[in-house]
């Protein structure tokens, strides 16, 4: 059985023995479907205690080893694990130096990157919740960073890579939206899509990042997971995001076991994720008449697909940088280097479709979608120094992150007509632009996950009478008619 059950709990705040959560242990436990011999895992995002006191998190311990043994009892799981991630409420002020903090954070508005010294003392804060979380969690992180913790799980024949994202260690006594940091830098790669599902767990939601880190954060978070559970809003919420920069990605956005402020609300989320049929099955909780019960009425559940498992394939370095290039040294306090994908916006241009009567003006962002899903060639005109060839690399760097492979080049290195030598170019590029070790790969992949983008079209390097015969011969690879199969989207400068 290829199942994972997810128990997605968030926001406990225990602060005494009065916290009425604490005798709802076996309730939780009651009220799980769990098939037999299934795989779960406990998943708490943040907020266990209220003021990160070592007595709350004795209370928030004994809560969970009763849980684990109230659903053990009850269902007999194949496996069991707990994973916690630290909130801002996790968080005990009182400890390390607190002015000595209050500065390095302050301080953060102005520097980049964020110095591991930096990090290192403003998570001292995190000490007790460090202590409760290495006796409760069952399982070994791979490393001990106080950051992106990863551990590893296998549930029958798929590997799960589990992410621990700590949010909380920018968070001060009174946290805002817009008014926490996090080192986007050195996490790039820190999960990649190596045939692993990738489940990240972290306490407060993007938009409570810095606003220049912010959208960053974001898209680090997707690219590296696959699955994101976050909490601190106290409102349950589940579904599915998709986007240019980062692809398929499922969200569960957890709701509040006991919210603070007195209110009597208590819920949780599980999801049933099933690796066979690449489906998860999404139920929210609610405690009713002294038990939680599955919610009713619209959006109470939700079956979506999991997110697809290709492996991606590495750029060479070089030409990923070159990609990105600004073309000029813009500072800014929240990113060390300013990069055209940073600044870009995609402009409008107007879509002349042969036969129609009107002009349609769209946003270049459409490229993404409809015209490629449709398989059409595109030719897009405009003014020298229009931004073509900068629209063109930002669509590379779009497409790539969508999961497609995206071949540039340039209309300068269609020297001969030949099919023999456009082919050849078209995989000598590949080879120029993804990883050495893996280009083969791209090369044989189907035409739907390819597209050429050509630049300068009109500068090709052969009589005019065989550009018709050029245009031909990638038609036929984007038929499949020759090898490698590819779509196009071409560029002209006029």
């Amino acid at each position: 059985m290829s199942k994972l059950l997810i128990i997605h709990l968030s926001d406990l705040h225990i602060s005494n023995e009065q916290n009425p959560i604490l005798k709802r242990a076996e309730a939780i436990a009651n009220s799980l479907i769990v098939e037999p011999d299934a795989h779960v895992l406990i998943l708490f995002t943040g907020d266990i205690a209220f003021g990160g006191k070592e007595h709350e998190y004795r209370l928030a311990s004994d809560f969970l080893s009763r849980l684990k043994i109230a659903i053990s009892k009850t269902h007999h799981p194949s496996t069991l694990n707990l994973i916690c991630v630290p909130g801002n409420h996790d968080c005990d002020f009182s400890q390390g130096n607190a002015d000595v903090r209050t500065a390095l954070l302050e301080n953060l508005k102005n520097s980049s990157p964020v110095a591991q010294g930096v990090i290192d003392e403003c998570s001292n804060v995190l000490k007790p919740f460090e202590a409760f979380r290495a006796e409760v969690e069952t399982l070994a992180p791979l490393g001990t960073d106080a950051i992106w913790r990863k551990y590893h799980v296998k549930c029958d024949d798929t590997e799960i890579i589990i992410n621990s994202v700590n949010t909380a260690w920018s968070a001060k006594m009174s946290t805002g939206v817009g008014s926490l940091f996090f080192p986007n830098e050195k996490y790039q790669k820190a999960s990649p899509r190596n045939g692993a599902f990738r489940i990240t767990g972290t306490h407060l939601p993007y938009h409570w990042l810095h606003q220049a880190a912010y959208r960053d954060f974001r898209r680090l978070l997707r690219q590296n997971s696959d699955l994101i559970l976050t909490g601190h809003e106290h409102e349950g919420n589940f579904g599915t995001n998709v986007d240019s920069e980062s692809g398929h990605t499922v969200f569960i956005e957890g709701a509040a076991l006991y919210p603070h402020g007195g209110s009597q609300e208590s819920g949780f989320i599980c999801a049933e994720l099933d690796f066979v049929t690449g489906s998860v099955h999404t139920t929210a909780f609610n405690w009713k008449q002294g038990a939680y019960q599955p919610a009713q009425g619209e959006g109470a559940t939700m079956t979506v697909s999991l997110p697809g498992g290709h492996e991606t394939i590495g750029l060479n370095r070089e030409w990923d940088e070159s990609l990105r290039d600004l073309g000029a040294s813009i500072k800014h306090y929240a990113k060390e280097k300013i990069e055209l994908p940073d600044l870009w916006v995609y402009p409008e241009i107007i879509f002349d479709n042969a036969g129609d009567n009107e002009q349609l003006i769209e946003n270049t962002k459409r490229l993404l979608e409809s015209k490629i899903d449709e398989r059409q060639d595109t030719l897009i005109l405009g003014d020298q120094s229009s931004g073509k060839t900068a629209l063109l690399r930002t669509l590379f760097l779009a497409f790539y992150e969508k999961g497609l492979y995206p071949i540039f080049i340039q209309g300068k290195s269609f020297s001969n007509a030949s099919a023999r030598d456009i082919i050849k170019l078209v995989q000598d590029s590949i080879r120029q632009q993804y990883d050495e070790n893996q280009a083969e790969v791209v090369i044989s992949e189907a035409a739907d996950r390819k597209i050429i983008l050509l630049d300068n079209i009109d500068r090709y390097g052969f009589p005019a009478k065989y550009f018709n015969g050029a245009i031909q011969t990638l038609q036929k690879m984007q038929a499949g008619l020759l090898q490698p199969p590819i779509q196009f989207l071409t560029l002209k400068r006029l």
